[in-house]
């Protein structure tokens, strides 16, 4: 698709939108194109559809054996992003390109082999989740998580804990310089946290399903809370919660909504009991005085102690929510 004639104060020499791609075909010189979609074809295989900035018109087409994904990867889940290629077949007639990244991923493939050592702790982009996490250790090298070790939070689905763009932290397992072979695994968070009953955190709403919010505390750490229709509050919000479970070995958080109120009347009301107990225990301690100038005096000691056990408390409480 071309014009015969130059538009209006431009030169035909600088809309020639096909040199890029002789360019990348004869040069190997590599393109940025945006996955737009899935074709599937009959008794074929996949393939991406490709799309080039500034280049209107021209498709481009990827097929899963050029994608450099490892085998058995859904290549649906791609769509939308931004991939690196190289152009191996050009059809003007049809506006058409063929593309590989396979090549490209090899080879930096190579280069990472070379890197990186066993154990060692890298960052890595999230590509794409489904019933596995696929991630971007860089240069494309997409290496796939499987389920049981992606997941981090007990009772969180997998697309819950993850989104496409969020860099996580890995360890690499397994290193076969021979095969070219590479494993990662998620650094896990839960070793480095630890959570109390009744402690107070902030975390963003990720997911909302039925009656069950997911609130991101931390990276690789999500907890549940009951969620109500009434609640005000929606997905990307950040909440004031407190912990009502924390289990370290099962990886579960538990959360309930934080009412500071509520929190500062329970402990005034346990402040209180705990004050008529202290004069309960020191009214029977006064009996034994058999004078009654003796009765007053420490009926009057005791109700001071009384009042200033009571005022420290809920000045303790107070201090302990001005501070939160």
């Amino acid at each position: 698709m071309e014009f015969k004639i130059a538009p209006e104060g431009i030169k035909l020499r600088d809309m020639d939108v096909w040199e890029d791609f002789y360019d990348s075909k004869e040069r190997g010189i590599p393109m940025e194109a945006i996955i737009s979609g899935i074709k599937r074809v009959p008794n074929e295989e996949d393939c991406w559809e490709l799309i080039f900035e500034n280049k209107p018109g021209i498709i481009g087409y990827c097929s899963a054996s050029e994608s450099g994904l490892p085998k058995r990867t859904p290549i649906n889940e791609f769509a939308g992003q931004k991939i690196i290629c190289i152009v191996s077949r050009i059809d003007k007639k049809n506006s058409a390109v063929i593309c590989s990244r396979k090549d490209i991923v090899e080879s930096n493939l190579k280069k990472l082999i070379k890197q990186l050592t066993q154990g060692e702790i890298i960052n890595a982009l999230v590509r794409a989740v489904n019933r596995n996490a696929y991630v971007d250790i860089g240069g494309g090298v997409i290496i796939r998580i499987p389920q049981e070790k992606a997941r981090l939070s007990d009772g969180v689905p997998l697309e819950v804990q993850y989104s496409a763009r969020d860099i996580i932290k890995v360890e690499v397992a397994y290193l076969n310089k021979e095969n070219q072979t590479i494993e990662v695994e998620p650094v896990d968070p839960w070793g480095q946290q630890l959570y109390n009953r009744g402690d107070v955190l902030s975390g963003q709403v990720v997911q909302i399903r039925d009656n069950l919010a997911f609130i991101k505390v931390k990276t690789g750490i999500i907890g549940r809370v009951y969620y109500k229709k009434t609640d005000n509050y929606k997905e990307g919000d950040y909440v004031k919660l407190q912990v009502s479970d924390y289990n370290q070995e099962t990886r579960r958080l538990k959360l309930k909504y934080y009412d500071a109120r509520q929190i500062f009347d329970r402990r005034r009301e346990r402040a209180r009991k705990r004050a008529k107990r202290i004069k309960q225990q020191s009214s029977g301690t006064g009996n034994d005085i058999k004078t009654l100038g003796g009765f007053r005096e420490q009926k009057s000691i005791n109700s001071n102690n009384e009042e200033s056990e009571v005022q420290e408390t809920i000045n303790t409480v107070v201090t302990d929510d001005a501070q939160r």
